[in-house]
């Protein structure tokens, strides 16, 4: 066990406040959300005028694991994650859903970003906006690899928290009360078949 405190992150989160690397992570995100697209809402299918519920519904789709390795030689073969694939699928059925195309995904992090904070209890997770522009002149492949190619840099700049890009919007604009209200979650898991077996 690792003595390693809390207190040491809180700390280190002063020290970024005042540092060249906040300067820079501002400035991305600034220029990420020089203007601030529609916010993309999925409508409740209980909903029978098409408004906003808060009503939560859960549906589960199994896939095969023959078609989850084709979806693996597919990353494999353009260098993405998994998580970059199904981001995109996602995004497409979320711009066709919502008829936007260019809007915000929540995508949660967990934001330990050294062996210290990966050794020490406390709440790290961290929301990042992930912010997708359509375009219909690229493949899917084409659009698989520019969401990748987003998430690295998205992760560089990652420790800019959710809460100063919103306080930032909200200097230009008081009518900035959210950027997303759907988030996507990619995390590896095993999983069994009616006899046990992964």
């Amino acid at each position: 066990p690792n003595n390693y405190s809390y207190i040491q992150y809180l700390e280190s989160e002063q020290e970024y406040l005042q540092s060249n690397k906040f300067i820079k992570d501002k400035a991305y995100w600034d220029a990420v959300f020089e203007t601030v697209p529609e916010v993309a809402t999925l409508y409740s299918t209980k909903s029978s005028n098409n408004t906003f519920s808060p009503d939560a519904e859960r549906v589960t789709f199994d896939i095969e694991r023959s078609e989850m390795s084709k979806v693996a030689s597919f990353c494999e073969g353009l260098k993405i994650s998994p998580y970059n694939f199904f981001m995109a699928v996602f995004g497409i059925y979320l711009s066709k859903a919502s008829r936007l195309d260019d809007f915000v995904i929540g995508t949660p992090i967990f934001n330990r970003s050294n062996f210290r904070e990966k050794n020490t209890l406390g709440m790290y997770v961290s929301t990042v906006p992930f912010r997708l522009t359509m375009d219909n002149s690229l493949s899917f492949a084409e659009f698989s690899s520019k969401i990748s190619k987003d998430t690295m840099s998205m992760l560089r700049h990652q420790k800019y928290s959710y809460g100063y890009i919103i306080e930032e919007l909200r200097k230009k604009t008081s009518s900035v009360p959210n950027l997303y209200n759907i988030l996507f979650s990619y995390q590896v898991a095993s999983a069994t078949d009616e006899n046990g077996r992964l």
